[in-house]
């Protein structure tokens, strides 16, 4: 999606909230031509009233198992956590030292996504040819 694109769906999008839910289909098929861009409205408006923990971002923000290590640190125990993630007393091997570290649970779920994604990238290149 363009950057154009993305400004004109956000404009569909608000404007539709505005009306009752009858009448929001009918609203975005006549301000919308493009089949691409209704979807992502109409996706859009259907995730805007679904509870937050039916939502992507459920999966983000649920406790995950404690982790034996994170990177190069081995995670000592549990420290504290919130609504962001969590912090862990770990151990650094170099040098060899006891440390406090803050773990995020957004972050982390973006990394896994990119590497994801980095990983498909070569295959749907090789698809393409």
């Amino acid at each position: 999606m363009t950057p154009a694109q993305w400004v004109r769906v956000k404009e569909i999008f608000w404007n539709a909230r505005e009306k009752p839910k009858a009448e929001r289909d009918a609203f975005v098929n006549d301000a919308c031509s493009d089949p691409s861009l209704r979807q992502a409205i109409q996706e859009l408006l259907e995730a805007e009233g679904a509870p937050i923990l039916e939502s992507p971002v459920a999966g983000i923000l649920a406790a995950p198992a404690r982790p034996a290590t994170i990177g190069r640190y081995r995670i000592v125990r549990l420290l504290g956590q919130g609504g962001m993630g969590a912090v862990y007393e770990a151990e650094q091997d170099t040098p060899r030292r006891a440390v406090a570290l803050n773990h995020s649970r957004v972050a982390a779920a973006l990394r896994t996504r990119i590497a994801g994604a980095r990983t498909l990238a070569p295959s749907r290149h090789s698809a393409d040819l």
